[in-house]
């Protein structure tokens, strides 16, 4: 993972980034996990992202939505890839 954000988009949540594969290999799946929080502080859920079929030095950027209204920002907590 290069980077993400929380970015607000009319109101909604939306986690946004970039999955980069560094390597030579090809990853048939690239999971990111992230554990979200309100204001207070308080994890509120998890959301997956995933991406299919990430080739040697592709670069994928993601938008994820985040249908939970209490959230205002996510931790990255795992990041894992499947040949």
């Amino acid at each position: 993972m290069t980077d993400f954000k929380w970015h607000i988009e009319g109101g909604t949540g939306f986690i946004v980034g970039v999955l980069k594969n560094y390597s030579k290999g090809y990853f048939r799946l690239v999971q990111a996990d992230f554990e979200l929080f309100d204001q207070g502080g308080q994890q509120v859920g998890t959301v997956a992202v995933q991406v299919y079929g990430l080739g040697p030095e592709e670069t994928w950027q993601f938008r994820e939505l985040i249908a939970n209204h209490q959230a205002v920002r996510a931790r990255l907590v795992k990041l894992q890839s499947f040949n």
